[in-house]
């Protein structure tokens, strides 16, 4: 009766949104099952977009007849942003307000009084992800040459990040890729449909090749394709629009061909020559030894004098054998090249171990010096009958733990670098006296689903670089046996509200931190719903500045306006360790002279700027320095992705991939400070094979200073060429300072993701390029024509 009044079976899609602020997860999905089907048979050709809150639970809808691609699972959304996040920086700020439309508000986009990150920040937050369909045009063309294409039609507003290939037939699945590659061809195949993933402020600002004309591509697009071709003779390749690469000039910025592409030619032109001259020489002999006629020599010969080689190596006879020697050479050289990367791997592994071997020694004898100090601290046999008198009795045999799960080796604490995984929401249980309770396993918590966790923190890296996570919780998890095989996978057990247990687990020394809620706490005050993941997520980072780390901490919110409680610490290098920036500042002014200073702001009749550039209660959590530097997320973004799928049917989809893909922040090339973000996309995209989709800029760059700063030096050069010669020594040139290049050892905590700027957007040298790498074919991370050495973070 609900459904007739709401006039479903009129409807032309429906949500199905469980309570994300429920205890009981496991209840809300069975519910929302039982919804499901109640519609499906009301009306049983209406689309219906679930949310679980498990993935678990995906077999339950998929059963009532809601495909895979509409459902949308809550925990492993969550999971695989915090795993992605630990392997490259401010991957949850790049994929939530890509997958979520967000606005901003009008009164912070026209306020002058801004800081000038908030400015470029802003820009970014209006793209969004769009699926289009391709034109024709683009049929059979690379991928690269397409991008660059959409990109110069658009004017820097719009730029292509993937395609989708949507199945024609029934029973054939939808195939979604996010940066095949520059080389990849597109469209070329009949029996699906294909759509491109675009990236821009709106739907309008994607402008196409007109379908009606032929997109001419080359390998090459620095010189005019159509004369150089008719210049030099060259026929068509057999690909659709396709003309064939010209002769590329120096400093070109044309696309540069693979390694590989270049060596198979080659040897495909030996293998041609060879196969020619084996069937010349066999048919000469054929027509002096054995007395044939030339079309009987030809016919067993197999070729002619040069132009049917091909006909030579398909039909067999000499030219056989200059395939197979030519198959065996590229066979050997391929397992050369998987020797020597092999090689190099051991190497790291060796260098790994020797490292670990020397902190291993290093806490054993911090072991020993504890033990040696508590051991001279033992209780008389007195004190501790009075001790057993007043507790009942001696303490009971603590029983093992659900699982046997490993706890971290002393070694990996000390030295540093592994993830630490903190599990909220389970509730601790009394350990029992009994004797039966010593004997038995603890019971296991709840699910946490951690799987999801592992599988997008390892995508897209290699196996030995995959970081060691160390989970602290209170309990188990019930899924803890499915992945307890995992060498990189500890356990402890204790408090995630504890110093000491965060001390433990080694927050200190980690490289990331992760605060998930495995469910909310249900109450009636708002406040009270993130308290555990507020005060874990002060309390962690108190212990990392009191070290002078730089440690990002992931928190997971339920609710928005709690993350006021979280506010984002700025920490930058001071000697060898991190110092909080508002310690830094207080530190060099006395309170008399910051009391000055505001009186004189004040004084001045201008705006107070302070609160502008503040955070109040009001603030939206996108706009905040936490979510804007990637190390904040809520749970009302899945509410809004799941809202977006009506325009964007592949979203799901199109997230699975980027939890599949590689990611890697590469500093700014020598040569691009300062020249706009198209230019070095392109760059990027066909020299490198690297798709630049964001940029990671510091806090306290103001881009209009730098461009005035920039003009100005500029405007001197300028002047002293023009000036006449004057007599006397020539003055020295200037001392110039090496340049500020991003590198994996800056601190995180300074910097914002600017989600794909606009064309004309500006690059700064300390910028990092937040790229997606290629799914086909080898990037290049490091720029072959710079002279120092870059750093690269994959």
């Amino acid at each position: 009766r609900d459904l007739m009044r709401a006039c479903y079976q009129s409807a032309s899609m429906a949500w199905l949104l469980p309570n994300l602020y429920a205890g009981e997860i496991g209840n809300e999905d069975v519910e929302s099952a039982m919804r499901a089907l109640a519609m499906k048979n009301f009306a049983p050709y209406v689309r219906i977009i679930a949310v679980a809150m498990k993935a678990d639970s995906r077999n339950i809808f998929t059963s009532v007849g809601l495909p895979d691609s509409d459902i949308l699972c809550a925990d492993e959304f969550k999971l695989g942003l915090f795993g992605k996040s630990c392997q490259v920086q401010g991957f949850i700020s790049w994929a939530c307000i890509l997958l979520k439309n967000t606005s901003p508000p009008e009164a912070w986009s026209l306020n002058p009084y801004l800081p000038p990150w908030v400015q470029e920040y802003i820009n970014g937050l209006a793209s969004e992800v769009y699926e289009v369909d391709l034109s024709q045009a683009y049929r059979g063309a690379p991928f690269g040459a397409i991008a660059v294409d959409v990109k110069e039609r658009s004017e820097g507003r719009a730029f292509l990040i993937g395609v989708v290939e949507e199945a024609l037939f029934p029973g054939d699945r939808t195939i979604t890729k996010l940066f095949p590659g520059r080389s990849e061809y597109v469209g070329a195949s009949d029996d699906r449909r294909t759509k491109g993933i675009f990236v821009a402020p709106c739907r309008e600002d994607v402008v196409q090749h007109p379908p009606g004309t032929t997109l001419k591509w080359s390998v090459s697009t620095a010189m005019p394709t159509a004369a150089v071709s008719a210049a030099k003779g060259i026929t068509n390749l057999g690909l659709p629009n396709v003309v064939p690469e010209p002769l590329a000039v120096e400093g070109s910025q044309g696309f540069v061909r693979e390694q590989w592409e270049l060596t198979a030619e080659k040897q495909d032109r030996v293998r041609r020559l060879m196969a020619g001259a084996a069937s010349t020489l066999a048919k000469t002999n054929l027509e002096s030894k054995a007395r044939l006629q030339p079309w009987e020599a030809q016919a067993l010969a197999g070729g002619g004098t040069g132009t049917g080689v091909e006909a030579a190596v398909m039909q067999g006879g000499s030219g056989d054998m200059a395939t197979m020697l030519m198959e065996r050479q590229r066979e050997a050289q391929r397992l050369a090249d998987r020797e020597a990367e092999q090689v190099k791997i051991d190497a790291e592994i060796a260098e790994e171990q020797r490292i670990m071997n020397i902190f291993g020694r290093v806490a054993t004898t911090l072991e020993r010096e504890q033990e040696m100090e508590w051991k001279g601290k033992s209780m008389p046999d007195s004190e501790k009958a009075v001790d057993d008198e007043l507790w009942g009795g001696p303490m009971g045999r603590v029983p093992a733990l659900f699982g046997n799960p490993r706890e971290p080796p002393s070694a990996l604490l000390v030295r540093g670098g592994h993830v630490v995984f903190l599990a909220l929401g389970g509730a601790e249980r009394e350990h029992a006296e009994t004797e039966e309770a010593s004997t038995a396993r603890r019971p296991p918590g709840k699910r946490l689903g951690f799987a999801h966790f592992l599988r997008s923190l390892r995508a897209g890296v290699q196996p030995h670089k995959v970081p060691k996570v160390v989970v602290l919780a209170s309990e188990v998890p019930a899924d803890w046996p499915s992945i307890s095989m995992d060498s990189n996978l500890y356990f402890l057990e204790g408090q995630p509200l504890s110093s000491d247990g965060l001390r433990r687990a080694g927050v200190q020394q980690a490289s990331a931190v992760v605060i998930y809620q495995m469910a909310a706490n249900v109450t009636d005050d708002p406040s009270i719903v993130d308290s555990e993941a507020v005060f874990a997520c002060r309390l962690v980072e108190s212990l990392v500045s009191a070290a002078g780390r730089d440690v990002p901490v992931y928190c997971d919110l339920i609710l928005d306006r709690n993350a006021v409680f979280i506010p984002h610490i700025e920490r930058k290098r001071l000697g060898n360790r991190f110092v909080p920036v508002n310690n830094l500042i207080e530190g060099h002014k006395g309170k008399e002279q910051q009391e000055d200073d505001e009186e004189e702001e004040n004084e001045t009749g201008e705006p107070d700027t302070s609160k502008l550039q503040g955070e109040s209660e009001d603030t939206s959590f996108f706009l905040r320095k936490r979510f804007a530097n990637g190390q904040m997320f809520v749970s009302s973004v899945i509410t809004s992705m799941a809202a977006n799928m009506m325009y964007n049917p592949a979203t799901a989809s199109i997230f699975q991939e980027m939890l599949r893909s590689g990611y890697a922040t590469v500093p700014v090339p020598d040569l691009w400070t300062g020249k706009t973000f198209d230019s070095l996309f392109c760059h990027l995209l066909t020299k490198r094979n690297l798709l630049a989709v964001a940029i990671l800029r510091r806090l306290n760059y103001n881009s209009e200073l730098a461009d005035a700063l920039a003009e100005e030096q500029e405007e001197e050069e300028r002047e002293r060429e023009d000036s006449p010669n004057r007599r006397g020594p020539k003055p020295p040139p200037k001392e110039t300072a090496p340049p500020d290049r991003w590198s994996p050892q800056d601190g995180p905590s300074t910097r914002c993701v600017i989600v794909m700027p606009p064309g004309e957007a500006r690059v700064a040298e300390h910028d990092g390029i937040f790229c997606i790498l290629p799914g086909d074919g080898q990037a290049v991370l490091i720029e072959p024509f710079s002279t120092p050495a870059e750093d690269v973070m994959a």
